[in-house]
């Protein structure tokens, strides 16, 4: 599993994700995928976040994959989203208060 962001890194990137998550058999082509699908990423163009998760699908080796970016969200392949009901602000504190956020967003 291996996460890219442009938002959250001192990483240089050319996109816009908060984070493009890739679930590979490989830890380094998870890391490769992340990179370039977080560097087509444009926030507020819904059609980058799914074109990205097309890249991303389309490698040999990829399993799934999660990209974020400001409001949106688009994910594929093995990731089984959750449905939260509670704010953005509940979401953080929970997160702040009792660890890694990995469950708290999606499951694999």
């Amino acid at each position: 599993v291996s996460t890219s962001s442009g938002s959250v890194s001192h990483a240089l990137s050319f996109g816009d994700a908060d984070a493009a998550v890739i679930v590979a058999g490989k830890a380094a082509l998870a890391d490769a995928v992340s990179t370039r699908v977080g560097n087509i990423v444009k926030s507020g163009y819904r059609n980058s976040l799914e074109e990205a998760v097309r890249l991303a699908l389309s490698v040999n080796g990829v399993k799934g994959c999660v990209i974020y970016s400001r409001d949106l969200l688009s994910f594929g392949g093995c990731i089984k989203p959750i449905m939260l009901k509670a704010s953005s602000r509940e979401i953080l504190e929970k997160v702040m208060l009792e660890g890694s956020p990995h469950n708290v967003f999606f499951l694999v």
